[in-house]
């Protein structure tokens, strides 16, 4: 260490003796960087593009190192002893195959690993443990294959993860247990094909969930459930996603964007039931039909339920579509379908249920129809807000035709009998 007294005789001046302890603590930290290295100043220390195949010893203090392109293969123990006061550790691009459970011992201050691309064919889970107050870790672009269970358990202050291109085709239960503070997961580029609720437990505050360019091909009911509350970005783009199912999505009550382009969507009456929940909720979201042919390139939005394929044979429940509205959206006693004027198309006793009422019986003079027929149709698609109306505001049309002779509307409570008309 460096002692610098102040000669009070000798000296000229305060600030020449002030200009010289400076410089002595430059020279210092100048003649104590590794020789291989390109430069250390100010705490950060670049040593990076060297072909380094080992690490060089005796550091300065710093807060920032970079080894990253170099041919580093193996972290043995204590490989960063001493530099209590490191921050930010790159090691990027090196051919890092194994990590000692103790190489990042000490390092109790760092915030940000970067050890993408590398070797590494499973998280290394005991060495990067011990680092308490990590904030950033990237593992992408490493042959990891599978997250194993609580493969980062220990990185409580964890807020972003990155796992791009890992090859990564399964997540045991509980692989993300113990990631209590993390925000952002990114999981693109990899060879997923099938989530579900085990999947993303445990994960309470995570608001971005990148999940594209995979090859999921299907997503169980439960499988966001855990993450509703606080996700607000989730990306399934360039995905094998055909159809899915509004119980998927009902639990993201935080969702804002939902980006799932470039999946091939068919648009038959399997996503008929999807079309008509995102008609009624705010979420962002573009959806192109790729199938049927005659439907490609189409937005799902704009679809008509006349335009969908397949759904007379298919045993669809207008009443359990319709209560799984979106976080938000109320119905009122006496709400009924914009399309109320066109019910003489559909079968001549249906049930709508809501919140506030069981049963919304009609009866007409129509020929029965399909099961799979929805009161709202086209007119849901113009404007969500718009897709129910109370029966005061009803066009006058409608009203005309709902007086005519031999149509008439009872609405009953969950209570009622047969006595009870409204």
């Amino acid at each position: 260490s460096i002692v610098c007294l102040h000669p009070l005789y000798k000296a000229p001046s305060i600030f020449l003796h002030i200009l010289n302890c400076f410089l002595l603590l430059v020279l210092q930290e100048v003649f104590s960087c590794p020789a291989v290295c390109q430069l250390c100043t100010g705490g950060r220390v670049h040593c990076r593009n060297l072909g380094l195949s080992s690490i060089p010893k005796s550091f300065p203090k710093s807060t920032y190192l970079t080894l990253k392109r170099n041919r580093l293969t193996i972290l043995g123990s204590g490989t960063f002893l001493g530099m209590i006061s490191l921050q930010t550790l790159n090691l990027a691009y090196n051919k890092i195959a194994w990590i000692s459970d103790s190489a990042f011992h000490l390092l109790g201050t760092l915030a940000y690993l970067n050890l993408e691309g590398n070797n590494l064919t499973r998280v290394p889970s005991s060495a990067i443990g011990i680092l308490k107050n990590l904030e950033r870790l990237s593992l992408s672009y490493n042959p990891i294959g599978k997250i194993h269970s609580f493969a980062f358990q220990g990185l409580d202050q964890l807020e972003y993860l990155c796992l791009k291109s890992s090859k990564i085709k399964s997540i045991l239960n509980n692989g993300f247990a113990g990631l209590n503070n993390l925000k952002q997961l990114i999981l693109s580029h990899n060879d997923l094909e099938n989530i579900n609720a085990s999947t993303f437990t445990l994960l309470h505050n995570l608001l971005y969930l990148h999940l594209d360019r995979n090859k999921i091909v299907s997503i169980g009911d439960n499988t966001f459930e855990k993450v509703g509350s606080s996700l607000k970005i989730l990306n399934l783009a360039f995905n094998k996603i055909a159809d899915l199912q509004p119980q998927v999505l009902k639990p993201l009550v935080s969702l804002i964007h939902l980006y799932a382009s470039y999946n091939p969507w068919n648009c038959s009456c399997k996503l008929f039931g999807l079309r008509n929940w995102l008609a009624l909720s705010s979420i962002s979201v573009k959806i192109h039909c790729q199938n049927p042919p005659s439907m490609r390139g189409r937005p799902l939005y704009y679809v008509k339920r006349t335009e969908f394929t397949n759904c007379a044979s298919t045993n669809a429940n207008p009443e359990a579509v319709w209560n799984l509205k979106p976080a938000g959206m109320h119905h009122s006693t006496t709400t009924l379908v914009m399309a109320l004027h066109k019910m003489t198309r559909y079968n001549t006793h249906k049930h709508l249920g809501n919140s506030a009422t069981k049963h919304v019986t009609l009866w007409g003079r129509a020929q029965a129809t399909s099961g799979s027929q929805f009161f709202y149709e086209e007119y849901a698609t113009g404007n969500p807000s718009q897709a129910t109306t109370v029966l005061s505001v009803l066009p006058f049309l409608a009203l005309w035709k709902m007086l005519q002779p031999r149509i008439c509307i009872m609405i009953l409570s969950p209570n009622a009998t047969g006595s009870d008309l409204l």
